[in-house]
């Protein structure tokens, strides 16, 4: 199989390939379409193509093992894919102005203000040359432009399997998404969108994927109502550029931190 450097459970860049990348591949899209209890040892060996990667499955002793390995593997994609997109971001939260507590977000508000004016994009009065939005918009996109990429398709649907999985493999991809993009998100909500308050800024990061997600997991549905209301196919660039500013705003009308509701 031909290298795709696009792709990144190419790792290396170069070559086709492994056995064992084959066999993540393959047991994660048995775990999307079959389930975890329609996955066994058995179908996986027969969708690997030669004697080489049959040889190397055998290592697995359970269905178990080689899922645990495929979404560990996955769990390493995660942070290549993620890693890059968000390190502006970090570095605009770590910069001595914003800061996680132990016990959750700080409440300590400083830096991005909102500012009014007559020029300039603006988001519900918002303008975007404010730099905590400029990060908070960049990394929207980045995510919502990383969801919709078919190459990473499958990591999405297989991190929304966690409920068909045992507790502790059901974790592996949640976890790695909370790690590099989640826990992100949820500071640039609170300290740059200024919400009323932590909670209502982790409603607004989970508010994100899923809004996100129904597009990747439910496509047919999607384009129907697209079609059905619009008489043309979804242009899903346009529609990458039109979630982004539907979650900008939904975050910007929270900006009241003394609203009553």
């Amino acid at each position: 199989m031909a290298a795709d450097h696009g792709d990144p459970r190419n790792v290396r860049g170069n070559g086709p390939e492994t056995e064992e990348e084959q066999i993540f591949r393959i047991v994660l899209d048995s775990l999307v379409y079959e389930g975890y209890r329609g996955m066994t040892l058995k179908v996986i060996k027969e969708r690997c193509e030669g004697v080489d990667v049959q040889a190397v499955l055998s290592r697995y002793r359970t269905k178990e093992d080689v899922c645990r390995a495929a979404l560990e593997d996955g769990k390493e994609r995660m942070a290549l894919i993620y890693e890059g997109v968000t390190a502006e971001a970090r570095d605009y939260l770590e910069a001595g102005v914003y800061s996680m507590s132990a016990g959750g977000l700080d409440k300590e508000r400083g830096g991005a203000r909102r500012k009014i004016s007559d020029t300039g994009q603006k988001i519900a009065g918002l303008e975007r040359d404010d730099e905590g939005w400029k990060q908070l918009e960049r990394l929207l996109y980045r995510h919502i432009y990383q969801c919709f990429h078919p190459k990473n398709r499958i990591y999405v649907l297989a991190a929304a399997q966690e409920s068909q999985l045992p507790e502790e493999l059901g974790q592996i991809l949640p976890d790695a998404l909370w790690k590099y993009f989640g826990s992100v998100l949820a500071q640039l909500v609170y300290q740059v969108g200024q919400v009323k308050n932590a909670q209502v800024a982790a409603m607004c990061a989970c508010t994100v994927c899923g809004g996100i997600n129904a597009f990747v997991q439910q496509p047919l549905y999607c384009k129907n109502v697209f079609m059905g209301q619009t008489g043309r196919e979804p242009n899903y660039a346009v529609i990458e550029d039109l979630l982004n500013d539907h979650f900008l705003r939904a975050i910007a009308a929270d900006t009241a931190i003394d609203k009553a509701f």
